[in-house]
């Protein structure tokens, strides 16, 4: 009784505790599903899995910052080792494969140190068989023979060396201070350590360039001489000219016209290029049928070497191809000055003006005629006197200089009177001049005919000369 009034007060009346009473029995307590494995599952998993997740981090970034420290102590074993004089390769093919996952983890991939351990561990094995080497070398108190250093450098070390240059690419993104390592005396020892191995892939890198070079690989000769370029900067900051350069002859004589270009534009901007480099980049282009581009290249040469011999003479051959005489002509006489004695330069000058005086119209005595013969011969005449080689251009010369005078003879045949003058008269006295210049056609022929005995074109030449002259024995004799 005393409960139910309690109970009443707490409810506010009577009337409501007898409403809640009289409810079903079955509803005041109603029944609760029984919890199942997939209920107790859809419950937990979330706050498993985030559970989990934590976990998993928390294990890969142990493992990473493990990994680096197990190749700190594999790098200290090997090390240690090579100081006693017994390397164990071993220890660093562990190094690198314990590395790997740590160079592309985000926990350790943007960190120096890791770039900075797979620099040092590459190196190391691209290394590896020519320290043991020298180390047999050193123990017996001798010197490795440079020859047999070079015979290491082969294509299957090369992925280590290559993956040693992209570490330290790819380390000096993550450390902007890198310059430090060459300029601080205050170093750590792992500084220290990484400094030796970027100078070591230096030397290594010139050393597989030139022997990428004396085989004829010529691209990848190219790629390790910029390299050397490059490695040197980091290291000295100077400027290797000798490896860019190195470079740039390297690609040009693959034929590879991208790299060429690439390579000898940043030359040309740092005025470090060769004359030589115009004019095989020049070929190459000429070699694409590509005049234009190949013009181009050898008159930004001229810009840089003015007065150089084989551009000027690249050009002129450019114009001559494109039957732009009077470009070549001009071009040819800047040479000439230059070269005054050189007889090569005198014989082309010479052939472009005889090609000019075959074409005229006119003939001996007209003025415009006369000067522009005059001049032929004299050119010719004077790279004759200078050109004492035997050689293709000497027969060319002799040739051309018996077909300049013979062709004068035909024009003096064929030439008539002026007005006025008396037609018997000029035909003897054309005649004496053809006889002239055939006589002074012969001996410069008869040389040409020395040197090539089997050229017929100069056989018809002579064989026409002998008959006109009455000497139809020799032209049978031809």
């Amino acid at each position: 009784e005393e409960f139910f009034n309690n109970a009443a007060s707490l409810l506010g009346s009577k009337d409501a505790l007898y409403g809640l009473i009289s409810l079903d029995y079955s509803n005041r307590w109603p029944e609760l599903p029984v919890p199942t494995i997939e209920s107790i599952n859809s419950f937990m998993r979330p706050k498993f899995f985030l559970i989990a997740a934590f976990y998993l981090v928390v294990s890969s970034l142990s493992a990473q910052k493990k990994a680096l420290n197990t190749t700190w102590r594999l790098l200290a074993d090997y090390q240690a080792a090579l100081s006693d004089g017994r390397p164990e390769r071993r220890w660093l093919q562990e190094a690198i494969q314990v590395l790997m996952p740590a160079l592309t983890h985000t926990s350790t991939a943007d960190k120096p140190l890791t770039w900075a351990y797979s620099t040092r561990v590459n190196t190391l094995l691209f290394g590896f068989a020519m320290d043991s080497l020298q180390l047999r070398y050193a123990q017996a108190g001798k010197s490795i023979p440079q020859e047999l250093i070079l015979s290491f450098y082969n294509k299957d070390q090369i992925p280590y060396l290559s993956q040693a240059l992209e570490s330290w690419k790819i380390y000096k993104t993550r450390n902007p201070k890198y310059h430090q390592l060459f300029t601080s005396d205050a170093l750590t020892e792992e500084d220290q350590d990484l400094k030796r191995s970027v100078v070591r892939m230096r030397l290594d890198a010139s050393n597989l360039a030139n022997k990428m070079y004396q085989t004829d690989q010529l691209e990848e000769a190219a790629f390790w001489f910029e390299a050397t370029f490059n490695l040197q900067f980091d290291v000295s900051h100077t400027q290797d000219t000798a490896s860019w350069n190195n470079a740039c002859i390297a690609a040009l004589k693959s034929k590879n016209l991208a790299l060429s270009r690439r390579l000898l534009e940043f030359s040309n901007t740092k005025q470090w290029d060769q004359v030589s480099f115009y004019n095989l980049l020049s070929q190459l282009y000429l070699n694409k049928n590509d005049t234009l581009n190949a013009l181009e290249c050898l008159l930004k040469g001229r810009q840089r070497f003015p007065s150089d011999l084989g551009l000027i003479t690249d050009e002129t051959n450019i114009y001559i191809a494109q039957k732009n005489y009077i470009k070549a002509k001009e071009s040819l006489q800047l040479a000439i000055s230059k070269s005054p004695q050189n007889p090569q330069l005198l014989l082309v000058l010479a052939t472009l003006n005889d090609s000019e005086v075959q074409q005229m119209n006119s003939g001996p005595g007209i003025a415009e005629y006369d000067v522009l013969w005059t001049q032929t011969e004299a050119l010719y005449l004077k790279a004759h006197s200078l050109m004492t080689e035997t050689s293709e251009q000497k027969f060319a010369l002799l040739y051309n200089l018996g077909a300049l005078y013979n062709n004068q003879a035909v024009k003096w045949n064929q030439s008539k009177p002026a007005k006025g003058n008396n037609a018997l008269q000029y035909a003897k006295y054309s005649d004496q001049q053809a006889a002239v210049y055939l006589n002074k056609a012969l001996p410069y022929l008869e040389e040409a005919y020395a040197l090539k005995p089997g050229d017929e074109g100069v056989k018809k030449a002579l064989k026409q000369i002998y008959l006109k002259i009455g000497k139809p024995d020799k032209a049978k004799n031809l």
